[in-house]
């Protein structure tokens, strides 16, 4: 992620994060969500959860996956991303498409379950799935809600994860939280004026405003 011109260390942090806020708090999820992914300075357990609950396996796996080290994690964001992947194969298997699921989805699934021993009993109900089919869709659907709030307990507790959903302080007459619009924000706003429509400014252009790296830009 590039500093934005001028920025000190940790600033340009500090403006995404703030800009995520705004962007969530006028209901522009969407935006917010993809800002996040690109540039990963923020997480979103609003987000995360539905995806659990929806048996969004994979799109979970990948967002959780995209705001951590791989190579260096916690213990802790080894262990969310090894329960996703074990219930990202039980689903498979639940709804009769096990032989849908990847051979390296089966992999990673092993290789959580082989690095967690805290998950002892998750390996028992996947073999239990694997062994009698029929009780697979019944077993899942009694552990699943069970898993998805575990998960949700360690995502809290995540170092990594717990630092970026923590809001940034609200102190509005600090500099670091002053952005220079420039003139087209005040050209709009000038001609905003003219009708009652136009008096709100339009959230890309606030956006710009915020991401703009161009010389001069802030400050």
């Amino acid at each position: 992620m590039r500093p934005f011109h001028g920025d000190v260390a940790g600033l340009t942090s500090l403006r995404l994060r703030r800009l995520l806020c705004f962007l969530s708090r006028w209901n522009l999820s969407d935006t917010a969500h993809a800002l996040e992914q690109e540039t990963g300075v923020s997480f979103m357990p609003e987000y995360l959860r539905p995806l659990l609950t929806q048996d969004k396996w994979a799109e979970a796996e990948a967002y959780v996956a995209g705001l951590v080290d791989l190579e260096d994690c916690s213990r802790l964001a080894s262990l969310v991303l090894a329960r996703i992947r074990v219930f990202g194969v039980m689903s498979k298997f639940a709804v009769g498409e096990a032989s849908t699921a990847s051979a390296a989805s089966f992999r990673r699934a092993e290789a959580g379950l082989l690095a967690h021993p805290d998950l002892h009993a998750v390996r028992r109900v996947l073999d239990s799935m694997r062994s009698d089919p029929v009780k697979a869709s019944r077993l899942y659907g009694h552990i699943h809600p069970g898993a998805v709030e575990a998960i949700m307990k360690w995502v809290a507790k995540c170092p990594e994860l717990k630092f970026k959903i923590r809001p940034p302080p609200r102190c509005p007459f600090d500099r670091t939280y002053i952005v220079s619009l420039g003139p087209r924000f005040w050209e709009c706003k000038r001609r905003g004026q003219k009708n009652k429509a136009g008096r709100r400014i339009a959230a890309h252009i606030i956006a710009r405003c915020f991401m703009q790296r161009s010389s001069g830009g802030f400050f």
